[in-house]
């Protein structure tokens, strides 16, 4: 399955480090996130803003991402940056994208291999694309 684990990382990695400031964040939603446990990370996000203290943060998204604590403090220790997380953030977007253009295009194949009509297919690619 295609998806960018780095950035992923990176993405939940800030939301626990910086969740109140971290520009491109609001250019990914939790469901691009390919990897469970960073998207449960990811949906904390506005609820982690009100919790001052770092450590506070971690403990949190540990106790309701079900990371350990550990792994938690790991991502954010690994996070390269603190307010630009936009590259990271198109590049999560960018394999979501993929992954659903791909399993469009499986429904379409599995429809005409079981004989629908062409043109079913055909308006299935059309909702998908608008």
């Amino acid at each position: 399955m295609m998806y960018d684990e780095q950035a992923e990382r990176q993405l939940a990695g800030g939301i626990v480090s910086n969740p109140r400031h971290g520009c491109g964040f609001d250019d990914v939603d939790a469901d691009d996130f390919y990897l469970p446990a960073l998207s449960r990370i990811f949906a904390l996000r506005h609820r982690l803003a009100s919790v001052e203290l770092l450590d506070d943060r971690i403990a949190l998204t540990a106790l309701l991402s079900g990371l350990g604590e550990e792994e938690v403090r790991s991502l954010v220790s690994a996070t390269v940056t603190m307010w630009n997380f936009g590259r990271w953030a198109c590049r999560v977007r960018r394999e979501a994208q993929r992954r659903r253009a791909m399993m469009v295009c499986a429904e379409v194949y599995n429809r005409l291999e079981r004989g629908e009509a062409l043109e079913e297919s055909l308006r299935l690619l059309e909702r998908a694309a608008a």
